[in-house]
This record gives structure tokens, C-alpha cells and sequence, in this order.
């Protein structure tokens, strides 16, 4: 049951993770090519 949630927990923070990158990555272009404009 404890080891289930523990892996739910740490499969959800690794895709949370990955969400987070992504849209920061995304609001990071956004910046630049408005920058070079």
C-alpha cells in the first residue's frame, strides 16, 4: 500500500516536472523571438 502511493507520488512529480519544464522552456522561446523582434 506505503510503496503503491510512493511510486504514484514520485510518477507524479516526474511528470509535473516534465510539464513544468516544458512550459517554462515554451515561455523561455516566447521571450526570445518577441526579444528579436
Amino acid at each position: 500500500m506505503d510503496r503503491l502511493y510512493k511510486k504514484q507520488v514520485e510518477e507524479y512529480l516526474t511528470n509535473y516536472g516534465k510539464l513544468v519544464f516544458i512550459s517554462g522552456a515554451r515561455q523561455v522561446g516566447k521571450t526570445t523571438i518577441s526579444k528579436q523582434k
